[in-house]
């Protein structure tokens, strides 16, 4: 019983990281984008 306790503690410790990060994430993805299509331009590029 406390191996679970200390698991659901985790995972709860886990999702508040996870929704520290979701802002950031969100934050990054249009410059992955941006960086992806500069990338398949420039191997379109000959």
């Amino acid at each position: 019983l406390r191996a679970l306790l200390v698991i659901s503690l985790k995972i709860r410790s886990g999702i508040k990281y996870l929704k520290s990060f979701a802002p950031l994430i969100f934050y990054i993805i249009p410059y992955i984008e941006i960086f992806n299509k500069i990338y398949i331009f420039l191997l379109n590029v000959p």
